[in-house]
């Protein structure tokens, strides 16, 4: 749906003064495009321009959430891996990968622990 005025109202477009500053309460926002909107759209049209930008920023955030949370979030219950591997099917590999890695390191702390040791024998 595109956000276009009324038919019957002519006159220039008005940009609130205040909007896009990051100080800019909400409601001197809206309060500012009620004020610049006044003649030029009719009540249905600012009802309608205002339900489809707070939508819009509503979907844009849900979206945002649910892929923070299935692809970059490591669930405790799911053995710390993300919901989108599990979902995938790589639950398995992914735990056989971090076993792997943590023998590797505990051989390589256990090499420079016999190391630092060997140098303090007494001879």
């Amino acid at each position: 749906m595109l956000l276009t005025p009324s038919p019957f109202v002519q006159g220039q477009q008005v940009r609130p003064k205040h909007y896009g500053q990051p100080k800019a309460s909400a409601e001197r926002v809206l309060r500012d495009i009620m004020r610049a909107t006044r003649r030029h759209f009719s009540a249905e049209d600012k009802i309608r321009i205002l339900l489809e930008g707070l939508c819009g920023d509503l979907e844009r955030q849900i979206k945002a959430f649910v892929e923070h949370y299935n692809h970059q979030r490591y669930h405790e219950g799911l053995k710390n891996v993300m919901p989108a591997d599990a979902y995938f099917g790589r639950v398995k590999a992914i735990i056989q990968q971090r076993e792997r890695i943590k023998r590797k390191h505990i051989e390589y702390r256990r090499l420079q622990h016999r190391k630092i040791a060997a140098r303090y024998q007494p001879n």
